[in-house]
């Protein structure tokens, strides 16, 4: 039996917290009301990235990207930040090599 929480409980959790109360989500909006920006940019070889800067974190994505792919790929991203807070992993941020996996997850349910 798996140590980690639900990748269910946890999006519940978040889209509690964030006031959501059902899927689906508009990444960019929720991003916003936790204090992450996002920017599409043209230049880009990945489709998403985190960019931090200090305090700052924000999401960047390919401006070539069809609406659902790019609110995916937030809400990908979101599901990296989320993790790395530290809260949810107890004491194994890779997930045991299954962090992508969960990110997957995680983006689909919202």
């Amino acid at each position: 039996m798996s140590t980690y929480p639900k990748v269910r409980d946890i999006t519940a959790g978040i889209l509690e917290n964030a006031g959501i109360e059902f899927p689906p989500v508009d990444a960019e909006s929720a991003a916003k009301h936790i204090g992450i920006e996002t920017e599409s940019r043209p230049d880009m070889q990945e489709p998403s990235v985190i960019e931090r800067r200090g305090r700052k974190t924000k999401i960047l994505v390919r401006t070539d990207l069809r609406p659902e792919r790019k609110n995916f790929l937030i809400a990908h991203e979101l599901g990296h930040i989320d993790w790395l807070d530290g809260i949810h992993h107890n004491g194994d941020p890779t997930l045991g090599g299954k962090l992508e996996y969960f990110c997957n997850k995680f983006a689909s349910l919202l």
